[in-house]
């Protein structure tokens, strides 16, 4: 009591000091003689030396005057801090009532952000201090503050005891309005003082108090009241409602204790902070048990094994197990369990939607999930059981199936005729150790996206470099930062407390890194995109069938019945000049019913002339065996001869129907009927229908008894469209025409046309597309987005809503505050079934969008994906944020400084809090690696290239119907190859930048799991494309254009996320004090202006470097159709069946399919020079 009245008296003299800081020292004596230490310009005296076994030497000399700067002064905190104003030191000390935070009565604790105080004092300006009154002192703090009228300090606990002279002192700061001061874990070394500096979070000023006992007889005055707090806590723990008052003690940031770790009693509530790491429980009560207060984080107490989860003892009651491996009480690691067995791993009672089995709790579906799992389960069932069938049929068709596998091989992407076996031409595969990003196979197109892969590589490994490079300079330990995995929850709270620490004081090291990257990625998307145009035009200097082409726009409609392509061919020769080869017209395809009759035509009867090649090949082998083998016997080879060539005739009269019937008659009369498998059996009837429906449903092969209608009548049907494809004897005739018609009114019947230069290949027309107007392409890619949109809807409604209703009532245990193994699982498998439907459906709608060319066509893919992806990409952000903080509310989760989180309620708080980063950083990690860089990729080879040809190669040798063209048919690559991985990379790499967003030390991981994802899916796609795909042709730049001006947006989101991170941060200048809502507005600014300045840098810059124009060929056309087997002829199947069956030539023109390239026969009248052998197809036995 008499110390209480020195203080409220010295309190009284300092209120009445002038603004010298001078006075009477009336109330320094009066302290002094209490036992407390005067304040002399804010410095304090050290106490005179005493020895370890008795009190202060008597007679100890007077302080030093001020500003001497003897060794025995302690001075203030350096002057780097810049505090508005020290406060003076001394056992009583003065400050201000918080503007933040409110103090309980007297007594009671009055915790600060990450200090605990004890203040005496009344009349706060705006907040009511506590009165007057008993004083409560924490063990191991004797700080005493006198606070009057003070705006928002977090003050510091001095450990007990002066040893020596020196103090040991433990100091709290926060992030000062003025000056911010050192993030905690930095250590400041003061001359008489000891301890590393705490660093916590404060509205406007952080001060550092440090007290030292001077006297033996304050020592005593301590110890008293130490003794008075002693009684006071275990009133309170006997009554089992400790209140965790300790939570709020210094060095709630995670720094080790300065002093040696506090014995450990039984049955005594503690905050994490006071013990060391590794600290273990006595003997007598070895486990660890969190109190059940709420409101007291990081609180637990050691207990016996039996009293795990009682209510008598405080701690939470659903951690009945007593874990002798962690020595922790922990509650029962079974999902879903609400109610567990007494101190076993065992559940009693499950949550709502889960089944009690066996003592575990079993998911049960509900409404809508029911249905999907019988509706997969179906599906399932029966794919197994046809499997299963399949597997088991007798092989009775080998012949179409090496027919339909040679075909396979042969329809691959192949070189240029080149001379082999004693000067015969043939096309052989590429060798796999072809350079894709020099060498033009499948067009320049396919060259540039294989050059756009390899810049992601080089980024990623760019990026993986320079963080190797700052961390090792700068602090290895961001390595670790939200990477560290616990098991209890006291690790928990040393968790929390160390990574918010660490990540405050190194987040500049992350925007440096990020700043500098961001440079980088810049500066290099525009130079590599000045490279990629490079390449283009160098590509497109070689002679190719664009070169000779020129489009004739403003065609009259006119009937298939009138010779239109020589009128208009005579028509181009008399205007302009120049040698025309010809003209193809695109005739309107656009009906469904005509499209696909024509299609059947083509599929039929150029079906029909490959068989007829084939048997005619397999004749002439029979005739030159004959010859070798005859001999003597002259007059059988010649009767053998006269056989094959009458059924040969009687083929070709009949078709190939006729001999599949005779072959399935003698089949079904082989077969046995018990075996079920004849053509009458009822394995036919059930199965064979599957068969049938999988052959047209996914490989377009048409009922065996299918034969289209006349085409005479179908030809003479067509109508013309506004398009038509002029070709030129030279390029340069081909630019004079499109020059000198440009300026004269060519006419056509009364209608204006004009002859236009349009950079497209032969294979790029989509003809069926041709003669859509504007409109309709408008309208069908408006419809494509609602569609999408429709889909993303449907799939959140169908697939999510149960996913997170079913994780929803899952539980999690506390010690981790993070979803489980199975959650992280599951939720891998939605973002890969998304995914791979996202990319059927987007191909879809960017088939049905009504693009003229193949390139525009992927263009527009590539956006879809791109876009449903990023849509895709935020919803799975939301439903893993809502899972993460669904977890860590119901585990009881909280901030560093002992908030819990559902408290907050500013949103850039909450997504500030290291347990919300740390579960975000899991989550993006989880989502990216490997469900997004690399588990689809890993499946592309399994189920788009294995599975099918493994499926239909039992197909085809089980059915006697699959022979031929139709065998050609079904064993077709399943999956062409497109433009959709330019998609995937710039979403992997928009995810990668998001890591920004995240604690530092998921930046080597997922930058090492995008570079090695990329290398992978490079060397897939490097042998898909020589392997593995059908044959294709991407000659244009269009594609590529799109993505390299998409690569502002991965530029743009780390510019965002350096924006977000840099403000406020320790030792940086930029701070936005705004509302939350208007800073993420200021971020959704920055995102947008750059997005719209590097486009506008793209668009000036790219084409300032690229002034080159391509040289014009020297070639001429019949030159080039030489060696080129796709023409501006035969790839138009308008024009194949008008060249057979309207102007009748002989040969006539045959339509180009990959793989029967040997099939085409040359025509110099038609513009058919291409005439070649069959080539070698792989080795398969």
């Amino acid at each position: 009591r008499a110390a209480e009245e020195a203080a409220m008296k010295l309190m009284r003299t300092e209120m009445s000091t002038d603004p010298n800081g001078e006075d009477s020292g009336e109330g320094s004596a009066e302290a002094s003689a209490h036992g407390f230490t005067p304040i002399v310009d804010g410095k304090l005296p050290m106490s005179p030396r005493r020895s370890r076994a008795g009190p202060p030497h008597q007679g100890a000399p007077p302080p030093p005057p001020p500003g001497k700067g003897d060794d025995s002064e302690l001075p203030m905190p350096p002057p780097a801090v810049h505090l508005p104003r020290r406060p003076p030191l001394g056992a009583a000390v003065r400050r201000s009532a918080a503007q933040d935070h409110s103090h309980d009565a007297a007594g009671n604790e009055a915790s600060y952000r990450n200090t605990t105080m004890h203040v005496v004092g009344s009349n706060s300006t705006d907040r009511s201090h506590a009165a007057v009154g008993n004083e409560t002192s924490h063990r191991n703090t004797t700080t005493h503050v006198v606070g009057n009228n003070a705006t928002d300090h977090s003050h510091a606990a001095t450990s007990d005891g002066v040893e020596e002279g020196n103090s040991s002192t433990h100091v709290g700061s926060g992030n000062l309005t003025d000056q911010p001061r050192e993030a905690a874990g930095s250590r400041e070394w003061h001359r008489n003082m000891r301890g590393p500096l705490d660093v916590g979070k404060a509205t406007d000023q952080a001060h550092a108090v440090s007290v030292s006992r001077e006297s033996h007889a304050i020592k005593k005055t301590h110890e008293t009241m130490r003794n008075i707090t002693d009684d006071i806590a275990a009133k309170q723990n006997s009554s089992g409602n400790a209140s965790g008052n300790a939570g709020h003690l210094a060095g709630a940031h995670g720094a080790k204790p300065h002093s040696p770790p506090r014995h450990i009693g039984c049955h005594e509530f503690m905050h994490a902070a006071t013990l060391a790491p590794d600290q273990a429980c006595p003997k007598d009560c070895p486990y660890y048990a969190e109190s059940a207060d709420k409101a007291s984080a990081c609180v637990f107490k050691c207990v016996l094994d039996k009293e795990c989860g009682s209510s008598a003892q405080g701690v939470r009651v659903d951690t009945t197990i007593a874990d002798p491996t962690l020595k922790h009480c922990r509650n029962c690691d079974i999902p879903g369990c609400t109610t567990c067995s007494e101190k076993q791993d065992t559940c009693e009672q499950c949550a709502d939607g889960f089944t009690l089995m066996w003592g575990a709790c079993v998911l049960t579906p509900r409404g809508i999930e029911w249905a999907l799992v019988v509706i997969f389960s179906c599906v399932g069932i029966g794919a197994l059981v046809w499997y299963i069938e399949l597997s088991c049929r007798p092989v009775v068709n080998e012949e179409g199936l090496k027919r339909g596998l040679i075909t396979r091989s042969l329809s691959k992407l192949r070189q240029g005729r080149s001379s082999e076996d004693g000067g015969e031409e043939t096309r052989s595969l590429y060798p796999l150790d072809t350079n894709m990003a020099r060498e033009t196979a499948g067009g320049s197109g396919t060259t540039l996206f294989f050059r756009f892969q390899i810049f992601w590589i080089v980024w990623a490994l760019g990026g993986l470099f320079l963080w190797a490079v700052i961390v090792s300079v700068t602090q290895s330990d961001l390595l670790e930062l939200g990477m560290k995995s616990v098991k209890t929850p006291r690790a928990l709270c040393s968790v929390i407390a160390w990574g918010k620490g660490l990540q405050l004081e190194t987040m500049h090291v992350l925007v440096k890194f990020g700043v500098a990257l961001y440079i980088w990625t810049v500066f290099g998307t525009l130079v590599f995109a000045v490279l990629q145009r490079h390449k283009y035009l160098e590509i497109d200097n070689a002679a190719t069938m664009k070169d000779f082409m020129a489009v004739l726009e403003g065609v009259p409609d006119l009937k298939g019945s009138e010779p239109v392509e020589d009128e208009l061919a005579n028509l181009i020769r008399e205007k302009s000049g120049c040698n025309v080869i010809g003209v193809s017209v695109a005739w309107d395809l656009t009906d469904k019913n005509l499209y696909s009759q024509v299609m059947d035509y083509i599929d039929y009867w150029g079906g029909e002339r490959a068989d007829e090649a084939e048997q005619d090949a397999s004749l002439s082998g029979t005739r030159a065996a004959g010859e070798v083998e005859g001999g003597a016997s002259g007059g059988a080879v010649e009767d053998r001869d006269a056989d094959d060539t009458a059924a040969t005739a009687n083929s070709r009269r009949h078709g190939v129907r006729g001999q599949l019937g005779q072959e399935r008659a003698l089949l079904a009369s082989q077969q046995p009927a018990s075996g079920g498998w004849s053509q009458n059996g009822w394995r036919w009837k059930l199965f064979g229908a599957v068969d049938r429906a999988a052959l047209t449903l996914f490989f377009g092969v048409p009922e065996p008894h299918h034969r289209p209608p006349g085409v005479e009548d179908l030809v003479m049907s067509m109508k013309t469209t506004g398009h038509a494809y002029v070709v030129f004897a030279t390029e340069s005739e081909r630019d004079i025409a499109v020059e000198g018609l440009a300026r004269a009114d060519l006419r056509y019947r009364d209608r204006r046309m004009e002859l236009l230069r349009v950079q497209a290949e032969p294979e790029s027309v989509i003809w069926r597309n041709v003669g859509l107007t504007e409109a309709v392409r408008v309208k069908a890619k408006i419809r494509g987005v609602l569609v999408l949109g429709m889909s993303l809807i449907g799939w959140v409604v169908l697939v999510y809503m149960p996913y997170m209703n079913a994780v929803a009532r899952m539980d999690f245990d506390s010690g981790n505050q993070e979803p489980s193994g199975l959650v992280a699982y599951l939720l891998t498998a939605l973002v890969v079934s998304g995914n791979v439907l996202l990319y059927a459906l987007c191909a879809i709608i960017a088939e049905r969008s009504g693009f003229m060319y193949q390139e525009e066509r992927e263009a527009g893919y590539m956006i879809f994906y791109t876009l449903a992806l990023l849509g895709c990409v935020c919803l799975d952000a939301f439903v893993a944020s809502c899972i993460s903080w669904s977890a860590m509310v119901r585990s009881n989760a909280h901030t560093a400084d002992g908030r819990p989180l559902e408290s907050l309620t500013d949103l850039k708080e909450i997504f500030d809090s290291y347990p919300v980063q740390k579960a975000l950083g899991f989550q993006l990690w989880v989502y990216c690696f490997p469900a997004t860089f690399l588990l689809g990729y890993l499946a592309e080879p399994i189920f788009l290239v294995y599975v099918p040809y493994h499926i239909m190669t039992r197909v085809v040798r089980s059915n006697v119907d699959l022979k031929g063209w139709r065998a050609d048919l079904a064993l077709t690559i399943f999956a062409p190859f497109d433009m959709g991985r330019y998609a995937d990379v710039l979403v992997s790499v928009m995810l990668t930048c998001l890591v920004f967003l995240v604690p530092a030390g998921y930046v080597a991981y997922i930058f090492t799991a995008l570079l090695f994802s990329n290398i992978y899916i490079y060397f897939w796609d490097h042998y898909r494309v020589l392997r593995a795909v059908p044959g294709f042709c991407f000659s244009l730049n269009v594609v590529d254009n799109f993505a390299t001006n998409f690569m502002v947006v991965p530029c743009a989101i780390m510019l965002t996320a350096i924006i977000y991170r840099a403000n406020c941060m320790e030792r940086g200048s930029f701070c936005f004090r705004g509302t939350s809502m208007s800073f993420y507005l200021l971020c959704l600014i920055v995102f947008a202006s750059h997005c719209v300045l590097h486009l506008l840098l793209m668009s000036v810059l790219v084409p300032h470097f690229c002034r080159s124009t391509p040289r014009a060929t020297t070639k001429t056309y019949a030159e080039v159709a030489k060696v080129t087997p796709a023409t501006w002829f035969n790839v138009n199947p308008s024009w194949v069946l008008r060249s057979e069956h309207y102007y009748k030539h002989n040969p006539p023109a045959q339509v180009f399919v990959r793989g029967r390239e040997h099939l085409l026969k040359a025509n110099p009248a038609i513009g058919q020079f291409f005439e070649d052998r069959k080539a070698k197809p792989e080795k398969f036995w």
